[in-house]
């Protein structure tokens, strides 16, 4: 068996980077979740007029500088990388692929210049999610798309300042805003927002190999 072939069983024998709901359509849900984001912006001008970092993310977003969008939008399920033993994980095996779901969005976390996600609740999908702080990262500044790990855990997990208000995220009710400052990354008392306004997208299970 030469070389060649060997390299070509391997590549389709390896294991995805991650599991994840992708949205169908992504250029068109690029353009829909960037217009989304614009919305909570205003909103948080609305609230905020004299807000530096606010309108710097409006400057920002209009004029198409610094934010970009990460290379696919979803909500990993299940991060594979190098874990050899991910087949074993219940978050594989109970994974089905081309499953249609229907991404529904609570809220949208900016940290402004470095990364924007939008939050998203376990139960509602068909496929079991291992993220504590399920999300889709929306766009990139200087962080990564990764990163939004970092933000997210920053935010709200137990001595995060928005703790308290993780949950009510998934409540019926008008729109919130909530603004907090936060670490991360080595950097210190970063402001970061929280804009509860709830929308959907379409998507379906998938492998996701970047």
């Amino acid at each position: 068996m030469n070389i060649i072939l060997i390299s070509l069983i391997a590549s389709i024998q390896a294991l995805p980077l991650y599991l994840g709901i992708f949205a169908n359509d992504q250029s068109e849900s690029r353009v829909y979740m960037r217009l989304k984001v614009l919305d909570a912006v205003k909103i948080l001008m609305n609230r905020y007029p004299q807000d530096q970092d606010v309108q710097y993310m409006y400057y920002e977003l209009t004029n198409n500088k610094t934010y970009r969008s990460p290379p696919n939008l979803h909500i990993t399920t299940f991060y594979i990388g190098d874990n050899k033993d991910a087949e074993q994980s219940e978050y594989y095996k109970n994974f089905k692929v081309n499953l249609p779901q229907e991404m529904q969005i609570y809220a949208v976390a900016l940290l402004p210049k470095r990364v924007i996600a939008c939050v998203v609740r376990r139960e509602d999908y068909a496929v079991p999610i291992e993220n504590k702080f399920p999300h889709m990262t929306t766009l990139v500044g200087n962080w990564t798309a990764v990163d939004s790990n970092i933000f997210m855990a920053n935010l709200f997990d137990d001595y995060g300042p928005l703790n308290n208000i993780y949950y009510s995220l998934f409540e019926q009710s008008e729109i919130k805003v909530y603004s907090t400052l936060i670490n991360g990354k080595g950097e210190k008392n970063l402001p970061a927002y929280v804009v509860k306004m709830p929308f959907s997208i379409d998507g379906s299970t998938q492998y996701g190999f970047q």
